[in-house]
């Protein structure tokens, strides 16, 4: 009896200390996993920074702190100028060659304070107009280690995740949401570093000094990984969402969301390969006052449904959009749209260091985003890129108009990556275009083009411009319908077949 006791106090003893040496052994293991997700966090999103990362390991429990950052306050990256050209800008003589630039200073100061006092003005207005956007999160994550994790599940570790904004984010967001939870996540993580996620939203209100208005209804989804979490499969709903904009007359929402990505790389920036596919029940855009006439417009949108795939060969990326739905554009209904885009052979790579670069700027720096895109669009084209809209049909009242074309640049060598892009487009550019519509779309658009500019266009009219169309060689009619091809090649421009007489110009004589 004695001895069936030892041996009792013995195999609780062991199985303690083996149960104790998982645990340790499975907090290590999730400490790592951690710093190796940290780590390549950037890398798979560049729009993100890293600020802060503090954790701190126990024996059963650890905690794990995460500041980030999306967006920048201000510009950190100028691809126009070198610290080189600022030092000798700086330590330049001035223009006129003044042997006193002191003198110089004094007989211009009082030029100089005014249109500085000017540009202040002029630059504080620019600033309240095109304030940069950047928030940032605190990703607050209690774990508990494995190997038994709960009665659930068995593994490395369970981690249950708190996500609120940080007070460090654009003033007018921060004022009104910081502090907030913005998400929940329960999190079970095995010892290959593969994981399986539940998480949700809380509804959101958000409201600025100006009269802006956000109010976001919350979401809840699941995130799994697969392969050591080198793919990632998710699915996500939202009830939806309004925003409002009083003073501009702005109004946008939707409702009804829903999401699902299939098989997403987590090699590089996760977005450039698998498949997403979705749909919005309702879809509005709403402006009081138009900026050409002053007039409202409305978009409604119904059963939006949406498919993307891209698929990487090497380092090149091919990728398809399609949308489809049903709406209404003011009080003209839409039966049925549809509308499918490609992307083939874009240089994956050469992306990925453009997206880099342009995430380190601020959301407002649209002429630091220009010039990388310049610098960085001869790299892309060397691979022979080529975009297309392969389809665009729209259905009205039972009629339907098509468009499709195709745009590329094909032949061009590194070597020719620093000739400028208006050169080679003229030697290099080639668009591929066809149209369809009926004849009655055309008289109508004439006749609406006609109210817009203050006049009147009779039907008789209208239907005189669609032969003169037709005359021209710009449409051909087939029956009660208009078609028409478009080719620019290499500079040469043929309009269904034929070199375009007068060339561009002649579009303007109509």
């Amino acid at each position: 009896m004695k001895k069936t006791a030892v041996y009792a106090l013995s195999a609780v003893a062991l199985a303690a200390v083996a149960y104790g040496s998982a645990t340790w052994w499975a907090g290590k293991r999730t400490e790592t996993l951690y710093a190796e997700q940290i780590a390549l966090l950037q890398q798979r999103y560049p729009g993100i920074t890293v600020l802060d990362h503090q954790y701190e390991r126990g024996f059963w429990h650890s905690t794990s702190t995460v500041t980030l950052q999306y967006g920048r306050p201000d510009s950190t990256v100028d691809e126009n100028q070198s610290p080189e050209t600022t030092e000798e800008q700086t330590a330049a003589p001035d223009s006129n060659g003044s042997d006193n630039p002191q003198a110089d200073q004094e007989g211009e100061e009082e030029e100089q304070t005014a249109d500085e006092q000017s540009d202040e003005e002029d630059d504080a207005d620019s600033a309240e107009a095109a304030a940069p956007l950047f928030l940032t999160f605190v990703l607050s994550d209690r774990i508990t280690h494995g190997p038994l994790t709960s009665l659930r599940s068995v593994g490395a570790a369970s981690v249950d995740s708190t996500l609120t904004l940080d007070a460090r984010s654009t003033p007018e967001i921060a004022a009104t949401l910081a502090g907030q939870t913005l998400a929940t996540a329960t999190t079970d993580v095995d010892f290959s570093g593969d994981f399986s996620s539940r998480f949700e939203g809380p509804s959101l209100q958000w409201a600025t000094p100006g009269g802006d208005t956000m109010n976001w209804q919350g979401f809840q989804g699941s995130l799994t990984s697969a392969g050591q979490a080198q793919t990632l499969n998710y699915e996500l709903t939202a009830p939806g969402l309004q925003l409002d904009n009083p003073d501009d007359g702005m109004h946008l929402g939707f409702s009804g969301l829903s999401l699902r990505g299939i098989d997403k790389s987590m090699n590089a920036l996760w977005a450039l390969s698998g498949r997403d596919e979705g749909q919005i029940g309702q879809l509005s855009v709403r402006a009081d006052e138009t900026a050409d006439d002053g007039q409202p417009f409305a978009l409604a949108l119904q059963n939006v449904q949406f498919q993307q795939t891209n698929k990487m060969s090497g380092d090149l990326l091919d990728g398809m959009l399609q949308v489809t739905g049903s709406g209404q554009a003011g009080e003209l209904p839409i039966n049925r749209f549809e509308v499918r885009t490609s992307l083939t052979r874009l240089h994956a790579p050469t992306y990925l260091r453009m997206a880099e670069k342009i995430a380190g700027l601020s959301s407002d720096d649209t002429e630091g985003a220009a010039a990388i895109m310049r610098n960085n669009l001869s790299a892309l084209l060397a691979y022979n890129p080529e975009y297309a809209l392969d389809t665009l049909t729209v259905q009205i009242d039972g009629q339907q108009g098509e468009l499709s074309y195709k745009l590329g640049m094909p032949g061009i060598t590194p070597q020719e990556q620093d000739v400028p892009l208006s050169l080679l487009a003229m030697s290099r550019l080639r668009l591929d275009a066809t149209a369809s519509v009926p004849t009655s779309w055309v008289e109508w658009m004439a006749r609406e083009s006609a109210l817009d500019d203050g006049g009147t266009l009779t039907p008789a009219g209208a239907r005189a411009l669609i032969e003169e169309l037709v005359r021209q060689g710009l449409a051909v009619r087939d029956g009660e319908r208009l078609r028409s091809t478009v080719l620019f090649d290499k500079g040469r421009l043929e309009v269904n077949g034929k070199p375009l007489k007068g060339g561009l110009g002649a579009l303007g004589n109509l």
